[in-house]
C-alpha cells in the first residue's frame, strides 16, 4: 500500500503518524520522496528517525545498507529511520544536524509563503487592469468584485496554512538552538539590563552563558546599562539573573522598549 503525504522527513509530525500506521498494522518498508510504502503486518516494527550527515551514510555504507533511509539533497543530511525503542541508537546526539534540517525547512516554507502572497496579489492587479479595459457594467463589476473575494480567500489561506507551518519550524529551531548553543544563523533580540547602586562594574564574564554583554553607558551613582543580546525571554532573563543579583538590584527592558 502507498500514501502520500507531505511530512518534513525525521519530523515529530511524521514519527506519530508512522506510529498511527503502526497501530492500524501497517509496517514501513520505504520512502520516496512523499510516498510511505506500507505493508501489512500483525505486529508492526516502530520506527524513530535520526539525522545523520549524508556524506557519514556514504562512507559507511554497510552500517546503513538495512534501514530505511532518506536523503535531503538540498541540506545534506539523511534521516535514518531506526528501530524504537532502539536498545542502542545509532546517533546519541542529534541535535545540531536536525537544528540545520528545521532551519532549511522554516526558510522553505517562509518562501512558499512569500510566493503564495505575491502571487495571489499580483493576480488580483491583473484583474483590475483587466477589468479596465472591459465596458462598464453590472456584470463587470459584479465579476470583480467577486473575482478579488476569491483572491483574498485564497490569500488568506495561504496566510494561515503556511504561518502554521512556519511557526510549527520556528518553534523547533528555538528548542534545538537553546539546546546546541549554536546562534550563528539566529536573530537575537537586544534586551537593555540597567543595574542599581553597584561598587563595581558587574562582573558580565560570570554571565557570558546568558549572551554576548555589551556596557553602553554608567553614572557616577553606580548604575551601569548593557545591551545584551541573547536568545532567553525576558521572563527567562530575570530568573537567570535573580541566580546571581537581587531583583531590586537591575532591572530589565526587553528589546520592544517595554519594561518586564
Amino acid at each position: 500500500m502507498k500514501k502520500t503525504r507531505y511530512f518534513l522527513k525525521g519530523a515529530i509530525a511524521e514519527q506519530r503518524w508512522l506510529a498511527k500506521q503502526a497501530q492500524r498494522g501497517w509496517q514501513l518498508v520505504a520512502i520516496q520522496k512523499n510516498q510511505y510504502h506500507f505493508v501489512a503486518q500483525r505486529q508492526p516494527q516502530l520506527w524513530q528517525a535520526e539525522y545523520v550527515p549524508t556524506a557519514t551514510v556514504t562512507a559507511q555504507a554497510d552500517l546503513f545498507a538495512n534501514l530505511l533511509t532518506y536523503t535531503d539533497e538540498q541540506t545534506a543530511m539523511t534521516a535514518v529511520y531506526t528501530p524504537a525503542p532502539a536498545t542502542a541508537r545509532l546517533v546519541t546526539a542529534d541535535a545540531p544536524q536536525r537544528l540545520k534540517v528545521y532551519r532549511y525547512a522554516r526558510d522553505r516554507a517562509i518562501n512558499w509563503l512569500n510566493a503564495w502572497v505575491i502571487g495571489v496579489w499580483l493576480l488580483m492587479c491583473a484583474a483590475v487592469v483587466g477589468s479596465a479595459q472591459a465596458p462598464v457594467s453590472l456584470a463587470n463589476t459584479t465579476l470583480l468584485l467577486s473575482g478579488l473575494g476569491i483572491g483574498a480567500g485564497i490569500m488568506l489561506l495561504g496566510l494561515v496554512t503556511c504561518g502554521r507551518l512556519v511557526l510549527r519550524y520556528h518553534r523547533q529551531v528555538r528548542i534545538l538552538v537553546q539546546r546546541t548553543d549554536d546562534t550563528k544563523h539566529s536573530w537575537q533580540p537586544t534586551f537593555h539590563i540597567q543595574f542599581h547602586h553597584q561598587d563595581l562594574a558587574p562582573d558580565t564574564e560570570r554571565l557570558a552563558s546568558l549572551g554576548k554583554w555589551l556596557m553602553t553607558m554608567q553614572n557616577q551613582k553606580g548604575d551601569y546599562w548593557f545591551d545584551l543580546r541573547t536568545t532567553l525571554s525576558a521572563h527567562e532573563l530575570q530568573a537567570e539573573l535573580q541566580k546571581y543579583l537581587k531583583q531590586t538590584d537591575f532591572t530589565v527592558v526587553s528589546f520592544l522598549g517595554v519594561y518586564s
